[in-house]
């Protein structure tokens, strides 16, 4: 009998950065200029001892960025970045491994890989006034947290490369869905912490110095009147300190993310992106070379010579 060939599905977040609008009579900068600007960012970065790190607020367990390697490609005659990037998550306190004993982890211990890996296309846009921008694609295998991956991504961008994610109105998102007519797939989440003792056993007690809950709640809705949606989106929060809603057409998702302000403050914290959610399949025999850098490199830019001709449809 002839043995079936399995095949696994890689997703590849697709997003850009916010553009940057250059007077192309005053100064100017093409591909490998701004390739090479990246590049001497990277490596100020990797030979300094200040650390890199998320500090967005309600989050217990930080990342840290630390070494990133950077292969330098070209598809066609543009030039490109691909980044293998260590990111580890710290402040684990209060947290156990249990393997065949039970070992408690302290804030200074870090979990994380090594081969986390982005890609980062440049654009240039106009002659006589420049647009530029970069088309960001995330390599998101399967062993690691869609979330965890496109956070490390969109950490190395701002905080390294001074390069924020591009955001978007969300009064000019619910116009084009209405315009089109288009119901989109909603997924929701709901997020909150609070400091308590928590469920440690009785026997951890003694031995441990703080405590944190995290609630977390899932929903998905299809099929929502625009009205509704829009209502779903502006209710306030309540009994929650997040809330993520994703709304999907296709292969394009714009998520909002919103965040209570602090206590001095009223409202919430609004922020709205866009993302193409391309993919890329593997082999079962090629698992073993899912982080190998050629092959990451022929898988990205096939989907990226698929973004760059459908991406905006």
């Amino acid at each position: 009998m002839k043995k079936t060939v399995k095949d696994y599905c890689i997703k590849v977040p697709v997003f850009t950065s916010e553009r940057i609008e250059r007077d192309n009579w005053v100064f100017s900068m093409n591909y490998q200029e701004l390739i090479d600007h990246s590049k001497r960012l990277i490596t100020e970065h990797n030979k300094n001892d200040k650390i890199v790190s998320s500090d967005k607020r309600n989050k217990t367990i930080k990342k840290e960025i630390g070494n990133i390697e950077i292969h330098e490609r070209a598809f066609g005659q543009i030039p490109y970045l691909l980044l293998k990037i260590s990111a580890y998550n710290t402040n684990w306190e209060g947290c156990l491994i249990t393997s065949k004993e039970t070992v408690q982890i302290d804030n200074k211990d870090k979990i994380g890989s090594d081969n986390n890996y982005v890609m980062l296309y440049p654009q240039i846009i106009g002659s006589e006034n420049q647009s530029i921008f970069w088309i960001i694609l995330v390599y998101d295998d399967p062993k690691k947290d869609s979330f965890d991956n496109i956070s490390t991504a969109k950490l190395v961008l701002t905080k390294i490369l001074n390069q924020p994610v591009k955001s978007v109105k969300l009064p000019a998102v619910l116009r084009e869905l209405k315009e089109q007519k288009i119901l989109p797939q909603i997924k929701m989440n709901l997020n909150a912490i609070s400091f308590d003792e928590g469920n440690i056993a009785p026997k951890y007690e003694q031995y441990c110095t703080s405590a944190k809950t995290l609630k977390r709640e899932e929903y998905d809705f299809n099929n929502m009147p625009f009205d509704k949606i829009e209502e779903l989106i502006r209710s306030p929060l309540q009994d929650y300190t997040q809330r993520i809603i994703k709304l999907i057409v296709r292969k394009k998702e714009y998520k909002i993310t919103q965040d209570l302000k602090k206590e001095i403050q009223a409202g919430q914290d609004e922020l709205v992106e866009q993302i193409f959610n391309m993919t890329t399949n593997v082999k079962e025999e090629e698992l073993d070379d899912i982080y190998n850098i050629e092959f990451v490199i022929s898988k990205l830019q096939n989907v990226l010579e698929t973004y760059l001709k459908n991406g905006d449809e």
